[in-house]
């Protein structure tokens, strides 16, 4: 969630507690709109397809209370806390978290390395396993 002035990129309170309002309203509808973001709208539509039914088959009761905790939680203040060298791989069009999220992980944890991603979506190890993983090997291998 937004926290002006400090923290852009996640989303206004009122934005989450609408999608939440939608997965009450229309549970199907939330997931057919929520999977193209996940994924990058011109990404792979087998793997939007197979995440709308993945969260289709989760019972509705489950699922709110994982996006309530996934959405309100909020552990910012322990990124200063991380010691080990750390890789973020940020997309530079992802709708979930603009490439400001990543940059800002990057400036509060004390090892952070950030790689930005040409790609589209949040979930770039699914869609783009063919960038990310000799980038993980390289800095595997460094470490």
């Amino acid at each position: 969630m937004n926290f002006p002035p400090k923290y852009f990129g996640g989303f206004d309170e009122a934005d989450l507690h609408e999608l939440l309002g939608l997965m009450d309203k229309n549970y199907i509808g939330w997931a057919e709109y929520l999977a193209p973001l996940v994924m990058g709208v011109n990404n792979s539509e087998m793997l939007t397809d197979e995440l709308s039914s993945s969260f289709c088959s989760t019972d509705p009761l489950i699922a709110k209370s994982f996006a309530k905790a996934t959405f309100f939680s909020d552990h910012r203040e322990n990124l200063s806390q991380v010691i080990h060298p750390t890789l973020i791989f940020q997309s530079d069009d992802d709708a979930l978290a603009a490439k400001s999220v990543g940059e800002y992980m990057q400036n509060e944890i004390q090892n952070a390395s950030i790689e930005i991603i040409k790609a589209e979506g949040h979930c770039l190890h699914m869609t783009h396993p063919e960038k990310i993983a000799p980038l993980l090997i390289k800095y595997l291998n460094e470490k």
